[in-house]
């Protein structure tokens, strides 16, 4: 398959993956490859709309900020 492809949904939104986790993700999240019908005035979306953890993973932790606790 090659990439950056469309996904869509219903109503003329798409959005543009860039490679195959983001596809996947899209599709979990409801976009179809195909269109469902023709639309005159498609709404493209971002990724992160489409499927919000195809952009990046969260990180495990934040970073804990300020001075480290003196050691006794």
């Amino acid at each position: 398959m090659e990439f950056p492809r469309h996904v869509h949904k219903a109503g003329g939104v798409y959005a543009v993956v860039k490679n195959q986790d983001q596809f996947d993700q899209a599709l979990a999240a409801g976009f179809a490859p195909e269109p469902p019908a023709h639309v005159e005035t498609p709404v493209q979306v971002s990724v992160a709309d489409a499927a919000p953890e195809a952009d990046d993973p969260p990180a495990d932790e934040p970073k804990k900020r300020g001075r480290k606790p003196k050691a006794e």
